[in-house]
């Protein structure tokens, strides 16, 4: 029990010292502690990692002594290599140095490590014997100082210097002869602990206690690995005055060559040297990095260190050396004599990549299957690279205009060339089925998409309150244009931009954008503007108007107006005529032509006008063309529903077409709402949510009085004005629909696409709204006035503006009862269906802030009568 409290005491007093453990014994401890055997000593000494001779003082080396650590790994920053080791490649590392780099962090005593048969025993060991048969029994023996070890009725046996396997031999032979029918077991406990030293450029170099069965590597691991400045190639293993093994790493790392990886003794120095001579090899090598060298290197070998040459690299391999002159750069072959330069300190290697230019392949782009590159032969034409329409082209392929584009000069100029690819695919070998060359680029176009798709957004209906919006464009809800979010810029459903994506997931509008023929020929274009120079104009030309995709178009010789009319996709329905606007420059004067060209002549090749550079084409339309036009008739008349209108048709015309009205319609509370009218109110709308903002605000700003203080705070105003931004205008016409019935064709009104005309219902109720105690509607009654309804709607409110009182009439109309000579307030001109409104008097202020701002005038005429008096 006493020797047990001491190994403890023992233990606790080691892990508080740490490596100055006997400067913190007590001597009274100290020499309880050498009171026990020796082999106690060691056994606890080894069991807890702690250096005996520093306990008992008999070691005279100065350096620190550090346990047997845990290794955790430590990371090499590229900036940590550039600060030690001088490098100006911040991109590469050095090669090796991550294998190797911990940080020791903890005591940690090793253990249940096997033992391999050529171990050398040694002082401090540990041998278990284990006896069965006649005799059971378990005994544990330390090896001595002396080498021997004290085994009961046998004596003493000196193992020290003897093979782990000569051991176990000799043991069982003494065992058999001595122990009449007892078997043993021989096995190892406990390792010897060793005190080895780490010098040089080591991470954390010092002294370090270790087991006997520590190699090279091991105690590398344990010291943290190399610093930069350290070499892996230069690692000496002394064993006293004589170095006994000199270890390079790169033979372990790059070949898996552990011959030099041998086992320490005690009292073995590793020394790790300077780095010495290194180059950097980047580029297309497999394992790029910093690399030392090891006496006359040729590139060959530099390169098989670096992992070889990659397969997308080039064979030939650049060297920058830096001499007094400055550096000097070396273009060699890595796979001819290139291979046997000699390379030196500072170099730097790199693998040059390939060219990704195939100056012979064929590339097709657009509404194809399969975009992508093609292999060039001689004579190949286009009907070889596209075979079949429903193989290689997409649905919605162009078949009548592609394009080909060619490389003329070195300068990468272009030209182009148009052909049918719907031609060339069903008579190969004809004009249209090109022969290629090499570097030739083949353009397919989409041909089933509107290129300006109509815009259309039905009048008050659920679906104008949705946005539609991606990327950069949306869908006024108000408006139905279609608006950019970055500039505001207001884009009508003609003026699309380039490109425009617009969601699918569309209720108020189908927007069907065909971006991609534009897409396509817009590098194209810029091309052919960037090579153009005087005496060579840019090739191009335009095309606007009844043409399905209008445009800028490369022009190509001989090019005529059919075939610029085919490449904007052809005509559309409403075509009639051709302008051609042409430039003329003479001399030192520029004079615009336009030339008028019958739609069949235009269409024609044989009579049609060549195209010339920066000529502009209009196609006009019919001048009595218009798109279906379609007016929606909804209430009281016979057949309600959607009618197509032609051009000029009155509403007195559709009423006829209608049947005409029910017998329970009420002409004068016609509704007619128009579209154009509604956009208007809409930018109206939006101009007073504007301006009204705006007063708001420079009322906020004004100093407002503590009696007389605004009933309505600035902020609670500006929440009103932004609700208005649901306001939906329903551009409202006001008609007189009994005039036009009447026949009176001054009233009647001119139809157009979208209108639509609701007739309601005859009602017998007079509506009151505003500033009233009850707003309602009252049944009509002719014998009323306007102040008889007001009454039966509880009066006017006191914040009421009665001076301002009006009347909405069922036709849509206002009436200002004040101001007309023949509509006073006591007369009785009212009709089924009139609103009566009373507004708001903006300039109320109620009896409690009248009552204070009174209060405070009269003490100050009372302040300012005592002054005077």
């Amino acid at each position: 029990m006493k020797t047990k409290t001491l190994s403890i005491t023992f233990l606790l007093t080691a892990l508080l010292a740490g490596s100055g453990v006997a400067a913190d014994i007590s001597p009274a401890m100290l020499a309880q502690f050498k009171q026990l055997p020796a082999a106690q000593q060691q056994a606890l000494a080894a069991q807890y990692g702690v250096d005996l001779n520093s306990i008992t003082g008999s070691s005279k080396a100065s350096v620190p002594v550090v346990a047997a650590p845990t290794i955790q790994p430590r990371e090499i920053k590229p900036e940590q290599v550039s600060q030690r080791s001088g490098s100006d490649n911040q991109k590469l590392q050095p090669f090796g140095y991550n294998i190797f780099a911990g940080q020791p962090t903890s005591l940690a005593p090793v253990g249940d490590i096997p033992v391999p048969d050529d171990y050398i025993v040694g002082p401090g060991d540990e041998i278990k014997v284990q006896l069965f048969g006649k005799e059971n029994s378990s005994l544990s023996m330390m090896v001595g100082r002396e080498g021997s070890i004290d085994f009961p009725k046998l004596g003493p046996i000196n193992i020290a210097g003897l093979t782990f396997q000569e051991v176990k031999d000799d043991l069982q032979n003494r065992i058999a002869k001595q122990y009449i029918g007892v078997e043993s077991s021989i096995t190892f406990g406990s390792l010897r602990t060793m005190q080895i030293f780490v010098m040089g450029d080591a991470y954390k170099p010092g002294a370090y206690n270790v087991n006997a069965l520590t190699t090279v590597t091991q105690a590398l691991l344990i010291a943290g690995g190399i610093d930069t400045v350290g070499s892996l190639r230069n690692i000496q293993v002394k064993r006293g005055k004589e170095v006994i093994q000199n270890v390079d790493l790169y033979n372990m790392l790059l070949s898996g060559d552990t011959s030099q990886d041998i086992r320490l003794t005690a009292g073995d120095t590793l020394f790790v040297a300077p780095k010495g001579k290194e180059v950097s090899v980047s580029g297309l090598v497999k394992r790029p990095a910093i690399y030392e060298l090891s006496g006359a290197t040729s590139l060959t070998n530099v390169l098989d260190m670096a992992g070889g040459i990659k397969a997308s690299a080039l064979q030939e391999v650049t060297v920058v050396r830096s001499t007094q002159q400055g550096n000097r750069v070396y273009h060699l072959n890595a796979s001819g004599k290139g291979g046997a330069f000699a390379v030196k300190d500072g170099d730097s290697i790199t693998v040059n990549s390939v060219s990704t230019e195939n100056p012979t392949a064929i590339s097709v782009k657009g509404a194809v299957i399969h975009e992508g590159i093609y292999s060039y032969q001689p004579g190949l034409r286009v009907s070889q690279i596209i075979q079949n329409k429903a193989r290689d082209l997409q649905g919605v392929a162009d078949l009548d205009y592609s394009l080909l584009i060619r490389e003329i000069n070195a300068r990468h100029d272009i030209k182009v060339e148009q052909f049918s690819i719907g031609k060339a695919i069903t008579a190969p070998g004809g004009l249209d089925d090109l022969v290629l060359q090499p570097h030739d680029q083949i353009l397919i176009f989409t041909a089933n998409m509107a290129a300006n798709p109509p815009v259309s957004n039905p009048l008050q209906t659920k679906d104008t309150d949705k946005q539609i919006a991606k990327g950069n464009v949306q869908l006024s809800s108000n408006s139905g244009d279609l608006v950019n979010k970055e500039t505001g810029q207001t884009l009508s459903s003609g003026d699309q931009p380039l490109g425009l994506n617009v969601s699918d997931k569309i209720t108020a509008t189908d927007v069907a954008v065909s971006g991609s023929r534009q897409v396509l020929l817009a590098p194209i274009i810029e091309r052919l503007k960037f090579q153009a120079s005087r005496g060579q104009p840019v090739q191009i030309a335009e095309v606007r108007g009844e043409v399905k995709y209008p445009g800028t178009y490369p022009i190509t010789a001989q090019m005529h107006t059919a075939d610029l009319i085919t490449a904007a996709g052809g005509l559309q329905e409403s075509a009639y005529v051709v302008e051609l606007s042409r430039i003329n420059e003479q001399l030192n004067s520029i004079n615009l032509s336009h030339q008028r060209i019958d739609l069949r002549d235009a269409m024609n090749k044989t009579t049609s006008p060549l195209v010339l550079s920066k000529d502009s084409m209009n196609v006009l339309p019919h001048p009595d063309w218009r798109e279906e036009a379609t007016v929606q008739v909804f209430g009281e008349v016979k057949f309600p529903g959607t009618y197509i209108v032609k051009r000029g048709e009155s509403l007195s015309q559709l009423i006829s077409r209608v049947g005409g009205l029910t017998t329970y319609a009420n002409p004068k509370g016609t509704i007619f709402a128009r579209e154009e009218l509604r956009k208007l109110e809409n930018q109206r709308l939006e101009f007073l949510r504007n301006q009204m903002r705006q007063e708001i605000s420079t009322l906020a700003l004004r100093r407002q009085t503590a009696t007389a203080a605004y009933t309505v705070p600035p902020t609670e105003a500006m929440s009103l004005v932004n609700q208005l931004e649901n306001t939906q205008a329903i551009g409202r016409l006001a008609i007189n629909m009994p005039a036009i019935l009447d026949g009176d064709k001054q009233a009647d009104v001119m139809l157009e696409n979208g209108d639509k005309v609701y007739i309601p219902s005859m009602q017998n109720v007079i509506s009151i709204m505003g500033q009233v105690q009850y707003p309602s509607s009252q049944a009509f009654d002719a014998s009323f006035s306007m102040d008889d309804y007001i009454e039966r709607a509880g009066g006017t409110k006191k914040q009421a503006d009665t001076d301002r009182t009006y009347v909405i009439k069922a036709d849509g109309s206002v009436m200002l009862p004040s101001s007309n000579y023949w509509f006073s307030r006591k007369s009785r001109n009212l009709e089924p269906g009139d609103s009566i409104v009373v507004p708001l008097d903006t300039d109320y202020m109620d009896s409690l802030s009248t009552f204070s701002t009174a209060t405070q005038m009269m003490y100050q005429l009372g302040v300012a009568w005592s002054a005077i008096k």
